[in-house]
Order: C-alpha cells, then structure tokens, then sequence
C-alpha cells in the first residue's frame, strides 16, 4: 500500500489574529500589501517576471 504524499503548504491563524487583521483600516491593509509586493518582486526570478507580465496582459 502507498502513503499519500501531501503537497503544497498550510496557513493556520488562531481566531484572535484574524480579529485583530479584521479590524485593521483598509488603508493600512492596502500599505502592507503594497510592501510585500514590493518585497517578493525582488526576489522572482528574471524568467519568472516575463511569464507574470504575459499572464497579466493576457498574452498566455
């Protein structure tokens, strides 16, 4: 018999984080997510970039 192999990840958050995010104002939200996109975009690779920039001019 074969184990199944379980891929990707989990993201678990307790209920009093996801109140405390809840009852953040939008803009700050709108900021942080902002800063990470900023962060991880440095961080993709060259040929990674093109492929997200095809994919969001609908070119694949």
């Amino acid at each position: 018999m074969t184990e199944k192999i379980e891929r990707g990840f989990k993201h678990v958050h307790s209920e009093s984080a996801l109140r405390k995010w809840m009852a953040m104002p939008a803009d700050m939200k709108l900021n942080w997510l902002e800063e990470i996109n900023l962060f991880l975009w440095k961080c993709v690779p060259e040929k990674n970039k093109d492929i997200i920039e095809k994919f969001r001019r609908a070119e694949i």
